[in-house]
């Protein structure tokens, strides 16, 4: 982390050290943290749909879940082929309560990654709860 700040304090606009200390901040748990770095990466260059992906996950563990999905979308039109977006997305649409849209989700993001584990495990939860 001290490397990103630091790497940030030399250039405040490398973009990519943004991304990478809202990644550190996200899989620590610090969920403001992240949220800021990922806006600060967005404001000097909005063009990248990983980032937007990363902040709706962050949304959506902090239980912003209509802000999650307005995020998911803007992600997903950037980049349509992005399976964890799309597999988070379906986590963020089965939260909202709209289960056929989340099992599409996931679906899709299994074509395009037929060994994406996350949404894999998701579906087969769903299909699970259904029996």
């Amino acid at each position: 982390m001290e490397n990103y700040k630091h790497a940030i304090s030399l250039d405040p606009t490398f973009v990519d050290a943004y991304g990478n200390l809202g990644n550190v901040h996200k899989d620590s748990g610090q969920l403001p943290q992240a949220e800021a770095a990922y806006t600060e990466a967005l404001k000097l260059n909005p063009d990248q749909p990983i980032v937007w992906g990363n902040l709706a996950a962050v949304y959506l563990e902090m239980g912003k879940i209509t802000k999650a999905l307005e995020l998911f979308e803007k992600t997903l039109k950037m980049q349509p082929n992005f399976p964890d977006a799309l597999s988070n997305q379906g986590n963020a649409l089965k939260f909202a309560g709209r289960l056929e849209e989340s099992i599409q989700s996931y679906q899709k993001a299994l074509e395009l990654q037929p060994d994406h584990t996350d949404a894999l495990n998701n579906l087969v939860r769903r299909a699970v709860r259904d029996r």
